[in-house]
């Protein structure tokens, strides 16, 4: 018997960082820069002055992993309220310290990767049962127990059509069928014709998602760091759509 996995987080191919790091940083660009909190004597030591402004900034710059936005942090000295949290200089060091925590979690990650991943060996197109839409059955070799990313392409003419893709947890021992509607295929792939054969490209990508530890990766973090590219894997098939 077939079973159908539950949808996981994504690999990372689809990233909205850029668009909340703006949307945020917006946010904090709103407050007035003379804004400030004092005599939070419950706060702890180097939090209980600062400038809200500031704050705002320096939260973000953490979560986001952006040390650039260190540059918006200003240091409200007072004379009766501990106030060094809330700087430049400890915002870079927290961003530092989660940057860090987020490159030896990936790091480990790869590794394990390395020692024998899930891998897509085969795959089969068939007619579903109601005589009209379509079963993918992928077939995979056992490894690391993770999620991915599966995808298959239709390539034609040097084009690459979506035919279907998902997110699964696999550990290589998965029996999964991948439905698709006729009527779907033939919206993203016009020159579908049922009974006609085509090549089909299918990848398994191992998901890292977009953030650890309390912090969000920009593309360019998860480029540098474990590309899509190293932890992906193809296998192509000319496939007949009876």
């Amino acid at each position: 018997m077939f079973a159908i996995l539950m949808l996981i987080a994504s690999d990372g191919l689809a990233n909205d960082y850029w668009e909340v790091h703006q949307r945020e940083v917006g946010k904090c660009a709103e407050i007035k820069p003379g804004a400030y909190r004092s005599g939070l004597i419950m706060n702890p030591d180097g939090y209980r002055s600062y400038y809200e402004r500031s704050a705002c900034f320096q939260g973000l710059a953490v979560r986001l992993r952006d040390i650039a936005l260190c540059d918006q942090v200003r240091r409200r000295w007072s004379l009766f309220g501990s106030s060094w949290g809330y700087s430049r200089k400890n915002c870079e060091k927290l961003v530092e310290e989660g940057l860090a925590k987020d490159r030896a979690h990936v790091a480990e990650l790869r590794q394990k990767y390395n020692s024998g991943p899930v891998r897509l060996t085969d795959f089969r197109v068939v007619q579903n049962g109601n005589g009209r839409d379509y079963d993918i059955i992928p077939k995979f070799s056992a490894g690391l127990a993770h999620g991915y990313h599966l995808e298959f392409r239709i390539v034609h003419e040097g084009n690459r059509f979506l035919l279907s893709e998902s997110g699964f947890h696999l550990d290589g021992r998965n029996n999964i069928r991948m439905f698709e509607y006729r009527k779907d295929i033939e919206q993203r792939f016009p020159a579908f014709q049922p009974g006609s054969s085509y090549v089909v490209e299918g990848k398994l990508t191992l998901s890292i998602g977009t953030g650890n530890l309390g912090g969000r990766w920009s593309p360019e973090f998860i480029t540098t760091e474990f590309p899509a590219s190293v932890r992906s894997q193809k296998v192509t098939r000319r496939v007949s759509f009876d």
